[in-house]
């Protein structure tokens, strides 16, 4: 690889990156499915939470009435297992496929 200073920034740069990229690649099919159920687990955790804070926003707010207590608990038990679900699938997906 020529050096950085006897080329142009932009050639240095495409050069760089290529680089990383190749380097990127030499992770192993297990290491790049880690990677893929790590982020999908982020991605569902970080809905759930959003999801947690909007129920305690709405209860927070809203008069109590057993028409709401009613929702709240199906809410929470729908959330719970939905959770469950997508634990699950990261452990099937992070060592099944290995």
């Amino acid at each position: 690889m020529t050096p950085c200073h006897q080329t142009t920034a932009a050639a240095c740069f495409k050069s760089a990156s290529i680089g990383d990229i190749s380097k990127s690649s030499l992770l192993s099919p297990k290491e790049k499915r880690d990677f893929f159920c790590s982020l999908l687990l982020s991605f569902h955790i970080s809905c759930h939470i959003i999801i947690y804070l909007r129920m305690y926003y709405v209860f927070s707010y809203t008069p109590s009435t057993p028409s709401l207590h009613k929702t709240h608990t199906h809410t929470h038990t729908h959330t719970h297992t939905h959770t469950h679900t997508h634990i699950h699938t990261f452990h099937s997906c992070s060592t099944l496929l290995h």
